[in-house]
């Protein structure tokens, strides 16, 4: 019933666009991988510590592929942006678009503080930072209700080849040193 659906879905979607377009799950490799069921379709995760990789009556199988194998597939050129936002599985996203970031000027990525059993914001930092990333800002900055607590935000990263901070010709020489 879901592949049926799925197909529907996209065959509406690429009539729509004109384009081929894929439904995939994107992680560190490419195959197939096995999913909690969602309680909401955008809820679903690649994530192991979500579930991912697991048998059982609660699974269904999706094709996973690497976010260079898509590019590479479709002839994507950069320099790119990319925004993630896939629960909880944005590390292993990254892990599987290693040429991909080479071409890459800046991402946008939902970032949790604390997440229990999976990736937080600095293993993002660190993981990007080690390919030549920079911080470059932090947006949409989510409190729990209940106690203020800070949970998640979107972090910009800009690859510092394209950072443009110390350049500005609207900055003074003074600003321009700091």
């Amino acid at each position: 019933m879901l592949n049926r659906q799925l197909g529907l879905e996209k065959q509406r979607i690429q009539a729509m666009l004109g384009e081929p377009y894929r439904i995939t799950a994107v992680g560190d490799r490419d195959g197939e991988i096995r999913v909690r069921k969602p309680q909401h379709e955008y809820w679903l995760s690649t994530a192991s510590h979500m579930g991912a990789g697991k048998d059982g009556a609660d699974t269904i199988a999706l094709p996973c592929r690497r976010l260079d194998s898509i590019c590479a597939e479709v002839g994507i050129k950069g320099p790119a942006f990319i925004k993630l936002d896939v629960e909880g599985a944005e590390l292993d996203v990254l892990k599987g678009a290693e040429a991909t970031l080479r071409e890459t000027c800046g991402l946008l990525i939902e970032c949790p503080v604390r997440q229990a059993g999976g990736p937080q914001f600095i293993d993002i930092y660190g993981y990007l930072a080690e390919r030549d990333f920079s911080l470059f800002d932090m947006v949409r900055l989510s409190h729990r209700g209940s106690d203020a607590t800070l949970y998640q935000f979107y972090a910009v990263f800009i690859a510092n080849r394209f950072d443009f901070r110390g350049k500005n010709p609207l900055r003074s020489s003074t600003q321009q040193a700091e």
